[in-house]
This record gives structure tokens, sequence and C-alpha cells, in this order.
């Protein structure tokens, strides 16, 4: 059964990292599209990509 979006963040949050996988799957494509819109190139939206996920590791304890 796939995990909803809430139930990837509390096992992120446990330090699951594959959750953080798929968490990355189900999301980054979308992220990394929006960045590229926003910024027409491809290293800072790579660069921007890699920290916004390493945010959601860092951070998803906090997550409400």
């Amino acid at each position: 059964m796939k995990q909803t979006d809430q139930e990837l963040i509390l096992a992120i949050s446990k330090g699951d990292s594959n959750a953080l996988s798929e968490f990355y799957d189900r999301h980054s494509r979308l992220i990394y599209g929006s960045l590229m819109r926003l910024l027409k190139d491809t290293d800072d939206a790579e660069d921007i990509l890699q920290d916004v996920f390493v945010q959601v590791w860092r951070k998803a304890s906090t997550y409400k």
C-alpha cells in the first residue's frame, strides 16, 4: 500500500532514508520543473532541488 505524504514525512523524521527516497521520487520532478521555469539554469535548479530535500530530511520532525 502506498504511503501518504504525511506518513512519509513522519517516517523521514524518524530517519527513514527509504521514505525520503519515495518522497523525492514523488515530488522532485514537479519541484525541478518549477525551478527551471523560474531560474532557466540547470545548475542552479539542481542545487536548489538538493537543498530542498536536505531541508526535508533535517526539518521533517517540525512538520505539523
